[in-house]
């Protein structure tokens, strides 16, 4: 351990950085100096960086060219304290980690980024249309139709992934491509045109929906595009490999806590990374004799080991987040950036590290419940529609038409996976 001094500004006993001042000292010098010509109340993000527990750390940050450059142009008024002005900055890691932190500190009003990247995305993709009417068609139902959706959903739950909206746009795209490269355009675009765009990947099946709404709107025939049938959950991995990945993530402690109590969520309670994401400690209870989680609309009492992990997550969890401010949510695993969740792709990615995928531990967890627990209770444990329970039922071998019949009269049906 490098030894202790006394810092020259502030008095305490710390580890000297430079120039006699401990780190504390060194990052507020060096925030002073990005400032010092600063035409914008820049207090509170002052604060804020203060107030982190991790000094070396923001002043590593700070030193960073990707974040001294634009705090140096924001502090003198040149580039604009908005969304749209640090939007012009591009879409670098280092920008997203700048805007999180301002968000967090108060200077920039919170936005959902998950759409705000999707708008984005989709003013590049009309960009590359030549054709001016497709470009126009194109712009009309992203905005009308995808993003509309995107924006509805997002009033009631936090947007984790934009997948399905971007693949309704791209393949919309490619879609009148195509039509142009076979002399056809949308008002003479015939069934014959649909099944041969439709023998190519089974992703074109996807431009369902701009059919449907291109017909609402009268600019092409009455056009069909079937969706491929679902199968039903099929299991991916054996019983001993479940059991061993499950024994696995239970008795490694090389293994992060973050990782083992992910994992075992997914292999024994059947959730999924979008939705542990979301996940905060309100939706935990933690007493002296038990553990409970709540996934869907009733509390899950947790078995005793994956308890315990899970009261020790609550008790130490920790982002990557430098700078950590304020935020209306304490998420039960917090992310990269200040105020945030971590990214449900972050923790899929995480596990498959471990040699771990995390769809198949999920299918097989699912299939074990439904092979033993009515639908009912399968949908108030893990959150499934009811319909959605009825299938995982039947795949594991179960009848479910009582249940469908009465279920699907109730108009509370927990949120879908």
């Amino acid at each position: 351990m490098a030894p202790l001094s006394v810092c020259q500004t502030c008095g305490l006993e710390d580890r000297v950085y430079r120039d006699g001042q401990c780190f504390r000292c060194s990052m507020i010098q060096r925030f002073d100096t990005l400032t010092s010509t600063s035409a914008v109340d820049l207090m509170a993000l002052c604060t804020m960086l203060i107030g982190s527990g991790h000094p070396r750390a923001v002043l590593r940050w700070l030193n960073t060219r990707f974040v001294g450059d634009p705090l140096v142009r924001l502090a003198s008024g040149d580039l604009a304290m908005t969304h749209a002005g640090l939007d012009g900055l591009g879409k670098s890691p280092a920008i997203g980690q700048l805007r999180a932190v301002l968000v967090s500190a108060g200077l920039l009003a919170a936005r959902d980024e998950t759409v705000s990247h999707l708008e984005l995305w989709i003013e590049d993709q009309l960009a590359a249309v030549a054709h001016a009417e497709d470009r126009r068609v194109i712009e009309a139902f992203a905005h009308w139709w995808v993003l509309r959706r995107v924006r509805r959903r997002a009033q009631h739950s936090e947007t984790t992934n934009t997948v399905n909206a971007r693949r309704a746009v791209g393949q919309a795209v490619q879609f009148l491509t195509f039509l142009a490269e076979h002399d056809r355009t949308l008002a003479t675009c015939s069934q014959a045109d649909i099944e041969l765009w439709l023998a190519g990947p089974a992703v074109r099946r996807s431009t369902g929906d701009f059919v449907k709404w291109a017909h609402n709107r009268r600019l092409c025939a009455e056009l069909r595009v079937d969706k491929r049938a679902q199968g039903f959950p099929a299991r991916r991995i054996t019983p001993d490999s479940h059991a061993e990945i499950v024994r696995r993530l239970l008795d490694d402690t090389d293994i992060n806590l973050v990782d083992r109590v992910s994992g075992l969520l997914v292999a024994c309670y059947g959730q999924i990374p979008a939705r542990l994401a979301l996940l905060t400690i309100e939706h935990v209870t933690v007493s002296d004799s038990k553990v409970t989680i709540r996934f869907g609309t009733d509390d899950t009492v947790l078995v005793a080991p994956i308890a315990e992990l899970v009261r020790t997550l609550v008790d130490s969890r920790r982002g990557r987040a430098a700078v950590t401010g304020q935020s209306t949510k304490q998420w039960l695993f917090p992310g990269g950036l200040p105020g945030k969740h971590i990214h449900p792709a972050t923790l899929s990615t995480r596990l498959r590290h471990l040699g771990i995928r995390a769809i198949d531990l999920r299918t097989a967890a699912i299939l074990d419940f439904a092979a033993d627990v009515p639908p009912a209770i399968l949908a108030d444990m893990i959150g499934l529609y009811p319909s959605t329970a009825a299938r995982w039922t039947h795949a594991a071998g179960g009848d479910w038409s009582l249940y469908v019949a009465s279920k699907t009269r109730n108009t509370t049906a927990p949120t879908s996976t």
